[in-house]
């Protein structure tokens, strides 16, 4: 291989890998604060045959430690995030209108890539407590987690639909690590089916809310990788970012005009914009060292994001408004390494709410049979049952077409 092809083959694994490789152990001055307090797993799946060790609990005092909160003003929502934490990748969010930061999903295993529904009543992860990488879902606090795909092989990368219905994700679909496609599956009736047929690996899928289509970042075009996008309806390919640098990670702004993404090359990688009606594009950090893992305020005025800024494979989170260069500012600072971002618009406030009207409307009708709910649920957030749930396992790889109604994905 040329050296030109091994650099920029170097510099597009670090910017798409989706193991947390470049997330660090836990250093010793964060680990007097962690403690070595150890406590029960956390929603344990009935159906993991075997389970990591047990994982050390952590308390909010020590998640102050380990976690300075920077400045929240003018934002609002949940931001999950992975931190890898007594060499455990969990998860976590910070509760922005209260500016803390809070446990969601501590164990069993390994546990990233965290994605709320758009409504925020649930959260898709990735877990490997069963031995290997599958998407799982939990509600939005990290209680009653379920398995949804169920395969011998790794799903990763998980993002949900507009209508909040459905879950694009990545499956591999080769020998080894060297090939992935998209799949997508529906939470309700968990059937995974397989939108793409490529060579390579194409992984951190997003559906298009402007358009029935999904991106996704994609290593098969030399050098580094590219964001193409399949036409659901014409079931075709077309590549929106190429080039020389690498391009991957792409996040649709909430009104589906803006594309936020990480671009770059070698050991410099930023997050620029690409308007998607006049296909301008514009660059929106410089910082020093690498930018991954964009993720859009609900009002779109604001763009988090993971950083180096200088401290080479230990990523903080950071906070940018999309027409301020000069509004930069630290959201958490940490010695752990943080990535894989995700913003609900939604707030911890009102789901805790909606949990104590859903509490006492149950209490209402065991104490008296047929009544109505105590509350009106039209303003409510809705929660979905988990009963009756069971995993999936993968579709074979067949040439069995994409079937599924476009209406049921997007309205």
């Amino acid at each position: 291989m040329p050296s030109a092809q091994r650099i920029f083959s170097f510099s597009a694994a670090a910017c798409i890998s989706t193991a947390l490789t470049a997330l660090t152990a836990l250093p010793a001055t964060a680990a007097e604060a962690f403690g070595q307090t150890m406590a029960e797993n956390v929603g344990q799946d009935s159906q993991t045959s075997s389970l990591p060790e047990q994982q050390a609990s952590y308390s909010s005092d020590r998640l102050a430690a380990l976690f300075k909160v920077g400045d929240t003003s003018g934002l609002s929502g949940m931001l999950a995030f992975t931190a890898k934490i007594g060499n455990q990748d969990r998860l976590l969010v910070l509760d922005l209108d209260a500016a803390r930061i809070r446990k969601i999903i501590d164990g069993p295993g390994n546990n990233s890539y965290p994605a709320f529904k758009p409504d925020g009543t649930k959260l898709a992860f990735t877990s490997d407590r069963d031995g290997n990488k599958e998407i799982y879902l939990a509600d939005w606090d990290g209680s009653n987690q379920q398995r949804l795909t169920n395969n011998k092989v790794n799903d990763d990368n998980a993002s949900w639909s507009p209508n909040g219905r459905w879950i694009v994700y990545y499956s591999e679909t080769g020998k080894g690590s060297e090939e992935a496609n998209v799949f997508v599956i529906d939470a309700e009736n968990p059937l995974p089916l397989q939108i793409t047929r490529f060579k390579g690996r194409n992984t951190t899928p997003r559906f298009d809310i402007e358009k029935k289509r999904i991106v996704y970042s994609t290593n098969r075009f030399w050098p580094g990788w590219d964001i193409c996008s399949w036409d659901l309806l014409e079931k075709k390919e077309k590549c929106l970012l190429s080039g020389a640098q690498t391009y991957c990670r792409p996040r649709f702004s909430p009104n589906g005009l803006f594309l936020a993404y990480s671009a770059g090359a070698f050991n410099e990688v930023d997050i620029d914009v690409l308007n998607l009606k006049s296909n301008e594009k514009k660059n929106l950090t410089n910082l020093p060292g690498k930018e991954y893992d964009a993720s859009w305020s609900g009002d779109g005025k604001y763009i988090a994001f993971t950083a180096e800024n200088g401290r080479r494979d230990v990523f903080n989170v950071f906070v940018q408004a999309l027409d301020n260069p000069k509004s930069l500012r630290p959201l958490i600072t940490s010695d752990i390494s943080i990535r894989f971002l995700d913003w609900s618009p939604v707030k911890t406030l009102n789901l805790e709410a909606q949990r104590i009207r859903e509490a006492q409307d149950k209490e209402a009708l065991q104490s008296h049979p047929g009544a109505s709910p105590l509350l009106p649920s039209a303003e409510s957030v809705s929660t979905e049952s988990a009963s009756n749930f069971s995993p999936a396992v993968s579709a074979p790889l067949s040439s069995t077409p994409f079937e599924p109604s476009l209406d049921s994905m997007f309205d």
